[in-house]
Parts: C-alpha cells; structure tokens; sequence
C-alpha cells in the first residue's frame, strides 16, 4: 500500500516538475516577445507554480486511473502508445473539468501525452535499475553492491596482468612482428 502511494505521488511530481517547466518557458518566451500581453499574476515564475500544482493533480489522477483501468499489467507491461493515450484523455479532460477555455486541450491534450510516457519511462529506468541492484534498498546494501563490483574486477585484474607480460614478450623479442 506504502509502495503504491509512493508511486502515484511519484507520477504526481514528475507531472508536475514537467508542466511547471513547460509554463514557466512558455511564460518567458511570450514575455521576451510580447512583454504587454502578461498580466499582473501572470508573470512566468507564477505561472510555472500554478501549473506544477496543477500538472501534479493531474498527475496524481492519471497514476490513480491508470491503476485501476490497466490493473491486471505492471508499468513494464504497458505500451508507451496506451500510456500516451490515457495522458492524454487525463490532459484534455482538465479544461472540460474546470470550465476553462476548451482550445486548451489543444495544449494540455499533449502535454498529458508527453507527461505520461516520461513518467512511465521513469518509472522503468528506475525499476531495471532495482533489478540490477537485487532489490536492494538501504545505503549499506548499495555499499555492499560496489564492494562486490569492485573484488570481480580484482579477481579478473590477474587476468590482464598476463595479458600484458604477454605483450611485453611479444614486443620485445621481435619487434611485434608477425613472424615471431
């Protein structure tokens, strides 16, 4: 249960990390070329804030749904092209919701689609990254991994030094040439 809240709070950051980016670039883009049309309360820093609380619900929603319509499948299981479709559906839903201009779903359609595959990528990455690490979680577990890591490449290292004093022979009786 601790685990499925992480993730879905998880999701909600990185939507809204991604959508506050968004806004504030967009906000200073338009600020640089037409300075007159931002408004008071309109200025890129607000602007990024409001839609990183909005693209965190937003993203909150999207993992909540997505774990209920494809609960038979892991996040590995899915295809980045439903993904994007359900992103989508989560996007464009909000200006319906809120009574906002509808030509905004032209912008928050995609961005739900963009959000929605990054976050599942994410979500990925960081699994194959917990498989390669054995599931394990604490610092001296991750500590243990390097050491590990560390004494495979001493006992290989062996290995390399008769490759080199074997080159070193080489080299020296003949030059390296291929008669020798």
């Amino acid at each position: 249960m601790l685990q499925n809240l992480r993730g879905v709070l998880g999701i909600g950051v990185t939507w809204g990390i991604l959508w506050a980016a968004v806004a504030t670039s967009v906000g200073m883009i338009i600020g640089v070329m037409d300075p007159d049309s931002i408004d008071a309360g309109e200025e890129p820093i607000v602007l990024g804030l409001m839609s990183g609380v909005v693209g965190f619900i937003s993203g909150v929603v999207f993992a909540i749904l997505l774990s209920v319509a494809e609960r038979r499948k892991t996040i590995l299981d899915l295809s980045l092209s439903r993904v994007a479709m359900w992103g989508i559906l989560v996007g464009a839903a909000l200006p319906l919701l809120t009574g906002k201009d509808i030509r905004m779903m032209l912008f928050t359609g995609p961005l739900g689609a963009v959000s929605a595959t990054a976050s599942v990528a994410i979500e990925r990455k960081r699994g194959r990254w917990r498989s390669r690490m054995g599931h394990l979680g604490s610092r001296e577990s991750v500590v243990h991994a390097r050491l590990t890591r560390l004494r495979r490449g001493r006992k290989q290292r062996p290995a390399l030094d008769d490759l080199r004093a074997h080159r070193s022979e080489v080299g020296e009786g003949g030059g390296g040439e291929v008669g020798h």
